[in-house]
């Protein structure tokens, strides 16, 4: 496993994930999650990816992530 504080990433940082400040999130119900940013958007359509990446969001740790998508997540 690769050290996240050897890539200038602060543990705190790592165990509290966010989205870069600069993209916005938006999530659209059934079509997918969006991206925002000055020079673009990129939708992810994905089911999973409407309840993960808004949790991305400094917010939560990834024990409480892990267990708020635990029920979408297959084990393996």
């Amino acid at each position: 496993m690769t050290d996240p504080t050897a890539a200038g990433q602060h543990p705190a940082a790592v165990r509290t994930p966010r989205i870069r400040r600069h993209l916005g999130v938006t999530v659209v119900r059934g079509e997918g999650v969006y991206l925002l940013c000055e020079h673009g958007s990129a939708v992810f359509t994905d089911p999973l990816a409407e309840r993960l990446l808004p949790l991305l969001n400094g917010k939560h740790d990834l024990d409480t992530i892990t267990t708020m998508l635990q029920p979408d997540v297959p084990a393996d």
